[in-house]
């Protein structure tokens, strides 16, 4: 299986799980990786040590935050359809459709940064979250516009509960 790993926001790796190796961008990867606890990994590559954990994960949209030793680094996954389409000039999604943004987990709103009606880009912060003593920013992952907001400031939400609507751009 094949997926493009899209981070920082214009950078990519193709990786390839085939026959119990990983394949980064056409090169076998010598990467001794451990299962720890739940979401929490460690990597040993080129005599390196990575503590791995995910902190954000929605598999609808494909995006995740993973955080590497005390980094969080914001990601898309793009699967073989997804490529396919790409290259076919494609979208896996129509392009202004209306998509909830929902909070990923349990927690107290924070503060909302954006108004409805404003335009947001790809990566902007939407909604930060107050969970387990930590904050989380909210990002869109795409160029879009709020067309409606669903929770307030202050506000206890659920996971998988809408905070706000967008139309993509």
């Amino acid at each position: 299986m094949k997926y493009n790993v899209i981070y920082n926001e214009n950078k990519a790796h193709e990786i390839e799980l085939k026959d119990n190796k990983i394949i980064i961008d056409g090169q076998n990867a010598d990467i001794d990786l451990v299962h720890i606890y739940k979401e929490k990994y460690h990597i040993i590559d080129n005599n390196e040590s990575f503590n791995i954990e995910v902190v954000r994960a929605d598999f609808q949209n494909k995006t995740f935050e993973i955080k590497v030793n005390d980094t969080i680094y914001p990601i898309q996954l793009e699967d073989e359809l997804d490529m396919l389409l790409e290259k076919m000039g494609m979208s896996a999604v129509g392009s202004n459709t209306m998509d909830n943004v929902k909070a990923p987990m349990p927690g107290l709103v924070l503060r909302i940064t954006v108004d409805v009606g404003q335009e947001v880009n790809k990566g902007d912060n939407l909604i930060v979250l107050e969970a387990m003593k930590m904050e989380y920013s909210i990002k869109v992952p795409e160029d879009a516009k709020v067309v409606k907001v669903s929770c307030a400031a202050g506000e206890q939400v659920k996971e998988g509960q809408v905070l706000l609507e967008v139309e993509k751009a």
